[in-house]
């Protein structure tokens, strides 16, 4: 059912779909029957978020202790849906505090089957654990010297990338070409914030890489360098902040330390993929680290515009997805054994700074912690100068 046959079903004169508690304008809600609807025509990040948005708006806003019901409309993702929630209930503390219906059938949620796929993957990682950057990119290296430019490995592709704390600006291709760029051209030929300051900076949108132009390109990367240590509005430090806060903790310029532990956590791993479903997409885990013999799937968040608390809630459900995904993936334990951790004691935590007045903080904080406490993940706040330049 889509959202006007879901409303049709239950009375429209009953229904509010007000942002309160920065809840989803596409979420319908029934406060008298503790009842939320997402019609199966919404996007399924949307159906899936609704699951913690019903469990936000219960505590918050309806008095009482009866279970929340969530009705899902069924659709096209319906399938995918069902199973990816199936995996996020699992990572639940109390599953008696929401009940589900798809249109006006309780639902099948079943878990889905992770292991064929997990096991695809480890292949993927025994060759890229292989894999041997090539030479023009070790002499780029050995010319940069700098700990904020890092080369990572394409997953399913022969491609290297070169990133200065996160942000891609140089490639190798599978025949060992490489190339200073950033991003691609949009629709339209809409040219991104980043793409646009590289522009400025270099004078063109690529500078192919060869023998006789290395020292411009070390040149230029420097440049980029600079820039994107620079947190000034309009240069590359102010871009892409997330995949920035990412690269820094990967490299231990931000230390993550979870709250009444004394010792921070350890990287290993960036954009680790998981899957939340038989057939969806890969997802990838921002940083995955351990302390000891237990890995942690690290969720990083860094708002910058309204909606912190919605933001941080999603945070809390992928960050939960992952641990789950990580815990029965068997596939992928032996992956775990040879790093000497045990993947079925994986763990869970989201870090991000926060934006606003400290009332607002609080607010926002308190908010996030009830959810993350249902789901048993770890709360980090990291401080406001995160992104200070570490040289």
């Amino acid at each position: 059912m889509n959202r006007s046959q879901l409303r049709g079903m239950f009375g429209d004169e009953d229904i509010v779909c007000s942002p309160l508690l920065s809840l989803s304008r596409n979420l319908d809600r029934i406060a008298s029957r503790r009842t939320m609807l997402v019609g199966g025509d919404q996007k399924p990040k949307t159906q899936i978020d609704a699951v913690l948005d019903a469990l936000h708006w219960a505590h918050w806003d309806l008095p009482g202790d009866d279970p929340v019901t969530l009705v899902l409309g069924s659709g096209p993702k319906l399938h995918s849906v069902k199973e990816t929630i199936a995996l996020l209930m699992s990572g639940l503390r109390d599953r008696n505090l929401i009940n589900f219906q798809i249109d006006l059938d309780p639902p099948d949620l079943s878990l889905p089957d992770i292991d064929r796929r997990s096991n695809v993957r480890l292949k993927d990682f025994r060759k890229r654990d292989q894999a041997v950057l090539p030479e023009i990119g070790q002499l780029i290296s050995q010319k940069i010297s700098d700990p904020s430019f890092q080369w990572e490995k394409s997953l399913t592709q022969s491609v290297w990338s070169g990133r200065i704390d996160g942000l891609q600006v140089c490639l190798i291709d599978r025949n060992n070409r490489a190339c200073l760029t950033v991003g691609k051209p949009g629709s339209n030929g809409a040219v991104s914030t980043a793409r646009s300051r590289f522009h400025s900076i270099i004078g063109m949108y690529d500078f192919p890489i060869n023998d006789a132009n290395m020292d411009a390109a070390v040149f230029w990367l420097q440049k980029l360098i600079q820039d994107r240590r620079s947190n000034e509005p309009g240069s590359l430090g102010a871009t892409d902040l997330e995949h920035k806060l990412e690269a820094r903790v990967r490299r231990g310029a931000v230390q993550i330390v979870v709250p009444n532990k004394d010792t921070a956590l350890i990287p290993l791993q960036t954009q680790f993929p998981t899957f939340w479903s038989s057939t969806g997409r890969a997802r990838y885990i921002d940083v995955l680290m351990y302390r000891g013999n237990v890995p942690i799937v690290l969720e990083l968040k860094v708002p910058e515009g309204a909606g912190q608390w919605q933001y941080f809630r999603e945070a809390v459900g992928q960050v939960a997805l992952y641990r789950e995904f990580i815990r029965r993936a068997t596939g992928l334990y032996q992956w775990f054994a040879e790093r000497n951790l045990d993947a079925t004691q994986c763990r869970a935590a989201v870090a991000f700074p926060m934006m606003g007045s400290p009332k607002q903080r609080k607010a926002a904080l308190e908010h996030v912690q009830y959810l993350a406490d249902l789901f048993d993940v770890d709360v980090i706040v990291l401080p406001d100068d995160w992104n200070a330049p570490d040289l």
